[in-house]
């Protein structure tokens, strides 16, 4: 092999490695994100459980919302 064709095979070597490590990067993030939707997706639960509920501190948490919501512009 020629030292050009060896300079060639580095190049595209350290490219698929840098590439490689760029996907799991991402990947990292990505499962990151979705546990962060998975929390967030849980905090809504439990709000909406809370402000739903038959009991006279939902029936309060509703007329704060709806008081809140009427004095927006």
């Amino acid at each position: 092999m020629t030292d050009p064709d060896e300079a060639e095979g580095s190049r595209v070597f350290a490219s698929a490695l840098d590439q490689l490590h760029e996907a799991r990067v991402l990947h990292a993030q990505i499962k990151g994100l979705k546990a962060l939707l998975q929390l967030q997706r849980n905090q809504v639960a439990r709000l909406n459980d809370r402000l739903y509920a038959n009991t006279p501190g939902g029936h309060a948490a509703r007329r704060l919302l709806d008081l809140k919501r009427s004095e927006k512009p």
